[in-house]
C-alpha cells in the first residue's frame, strides 16, 4: 500500500501532525509539503491536511485538491486540519 500525505504549514503544526500520521500508517508513506506540488498519481491513499483559519483551509490546499481532482478520484482520500498551534493554545489559555 502506498500512502501520500500532503500538508500545508505555516508554523510547523501540520507538518508535525503529518509526521505522526506517517508513523502510524502501514505500507510506504511519503510526506510532501504542498509547496513541492507533489503528484498524487500512483498512490492508494492520499491524506491532505493544513490549517483552518476563519473557517477555511489555507495555503493553497483547496487549489491543490481541485487541480488534482481527477487523480484523487482514483484513490482513498482523507483530510486532517489544525486550528491552533500548541503555543497559540497556551497563550489563549493564559489570557
Amino acid at each position: 500500500m502506498k500512502n501520500l500525505i500532503v500538508y500545508s504549514t505555516r508554523k510547523g503544526t501540520s507538518e508535525k501532525l503529518a509526521k505522526m500520521l506517517a508513523d502510524k500508517l502501514p505500507g510506504e508513506t511519503k510526506l510532501a509539503n504542498i509547496k513541492e506540488n507533489p503528484s498524487v498519481k500512483g498512490y492508494d491513499n492520499v491524506i491532505l491536511g493544513g490549517a483552518v483559519l476563519a473557517g477555511e483551509i489555507k495555503n493553497g490546499m483547496r487549489k491543490f485538491a481541485v487541480s488534482n481532482l481527477s487523480e484523487l478520484k482514483n484513490c482513498q482520500v482523507a483530510l486532517f486540519c489544525c486550528c491552533l498551534s500548541v503555543d497559540e493554545i497556551d497563550q489563549r489559555l493564559l489570557h
